[in-house]
């Protein structure tokens, strides 16, 4: 659920601009997929625009596969 796909954001930001995914609503498993998308076709910055409803906070071991997925 989103107004921006995996192939929009990467043509905006092979254009120059910086490309948003829209994507509070994906469940986890889509957002890795469109991230990799994006990263398959663009090697340019882009941003991943999402939202946390309810506070979670992590704990060690998920911001430690979150630092390392980010590398």
């Amino acid at each position: 659920v989103g107004a921006s796909t995996a192939a929009m954001v990467a043509a905006a930001s092979n254009a120059g601009a910086l490309g948003s995914l829209a994507c509070g609503a994906f469940e986890p498993e889509r957002l890795v997929a469109e991230v990799a998308a994006i990263r398959a076709a663009t090697a340019r910055a882009f941003a991943v625009n999402l939202f946390v409803l309810q506070p979670a906070p992590p704990d060690a071991a998920t911001v430690a596969r979150a630092l390392a997925a980010i590398v």
